[in-house]
């Protein structure tokens, strides 16, 4: 029967500037991600306002029929 086995291997030290330069990064990456969500879901929204039946026709395309 073996015995325990208890090695843990030696991990590569990671200077601290690296280890913050990464957290800003990702910080930086997750801002851009949430400001594009929210640019496109604006663009969403005026389509459907622009496009909706409840200002009229589909003002661009039948601006021109209105009585």
């Amino acid at each position: 029967m073996q015995g325990i086995y208890t090695y843990i291997p030696e991990t590569n030290y990671v200077p601290r500037e690296y280890s913050f330069a990464a957290i800003l990064l990702l910080l930086f990456m997750v801002l851009i991600s949430l400001v594009s969500v929210i640019i496109i879901i604006i663009i969403i929204l005026f389509l459907l306002l622009l496009f909706s039946p409840v200002t009229g026709h589909f003002f661009p395309l039948f601006l021109s029929n209105q009585r």
